[in-house]
């Protein structure tokens, strides 16, 4: 009896075979699957991460905005505030002028309406200096601005703010004495220590009798410190002045000049960010000697 053999194809190896390479299929392509599904995976959650890391960017920088909107609307307020209060009393001493000059020259009364230009001179100075102040003060608040340094001539300084107050210190007779170096420089930033001694200077004016003394010197300590005072023999401040650092005191000078404590405020922000510092004490038995400490070489 002779037996047929099944052709190799239907052989049970053969079968087996076949088999296996469809299961080895089927599982390379559940293995491609899955690879890509992780890939797919991965790329979505760095997707994810970015627009989530940008969103929590965004949420900062709108509550960094808030912030400042919230710090620019209380800004806004004080210094309408301090612009109300302050500027109240030189539109009301400017009031009725023009009816007052009149009446004065048909009385030909000219003495009076020599006086009377000098305290006009007085209140414009007064209030320029105030705009200047609440200016800064807000540039300040506002920017953080960066102090730019370079070498200073004190001398200068003080000389260009005496002329700029020439008018009240004639109409108090008073007699300034600059007694500043013509050669000696400092490293500072010039805008901010031409404003502290403004401010300082214009105190000393205003806080002076009629015909007093003021004096702008300089002291060089330990050959590291220098010492720009500003001394007067006035009125003097009180203990709270002194030692205050943070509120506005507003003060009548000796012929009635009102200010807001601002000037003082705005010379420690300036001083403060040119690494330096204001320090106030009395003169006994009378006036007050304001300093500027800053490094030196």
């Amino acid at each position: 009896m002779i037996e047929v053999a099944p052709p190799w194809y239907l052989m049970p190896w053969m079968k087996t075979l076949w088999i296996s390479l469809c299961l080895l299929g089927l599982y390379t392509i559940f293995r491609l699957r899955t690879r890509h599904i992780i890939h797919r995976n991965k790329e979505l959650e760095a997707l994810i991460l970015a627009r989530t890391q940008t969103i929590e960017q965004d949420r900062k920088t709108i509550q960094t905005q808030n912030e400042q909107l919230k710090v620019l609307i209380a800004l806004r307020d004080k210094t309408l505030a301090l612009l109300g209060r302050e500027l109240k009393q030189p539109i009301n001493n400017l009031t009725g002028l023009g009816a007052k000059v009149a009446y004065l020259l048909r009385n030909g009364q000219y003495e009076q309406i020599e006086a009377l230009s000098k305290q006009i001179d007085m209140y414009a100075t007064n209030t320029r200096l105030l705009l200047s102040n609440l200016l800064k003060w807000g540039h300040i608040t506002i920017n953080q601005s960066q102090q730019i340094k370079e070498e200073v001539v004190v001398f200068h300084i003080v000389e260009d703010i005496l002329e700029h107050f020439e008018s009240i210190i004639i109409h108090k007779n008073l007699n300034i004495i600059n007694l500043i170096p013509s050669d000696l420089t400092l490293t500072f930033d010039k805008e901010a220590l031409a404003i502290v001694l403004r401010n300082l200077i214009h105190n000393a004016i205003k806080f002076s009798y009629q015909e007093g003394k003021i004096f702008v010197k300089h002291q060089i300590k330990n050959r590291t410190l220098l010492h720009i005072m500003v001394i007067d023999e006035g009125k003097g401040m009180s203990k709270d002045q002194l030692e205050n650092q943070t509120e506005l005191y507003s003060t009548q000078g000796t012929k009635g000049e009102k200010g807001s404590g601002l000037g003082i405020m705005l010379c420690r922000m300036l001083l403060k960010s040119n690494n330096a510092k204001l320090i106030l004490y009395s003169n006994t038995p009378k006036g007050t000697v304001c300093t500027i400490e800053t490094h030196y070489s």
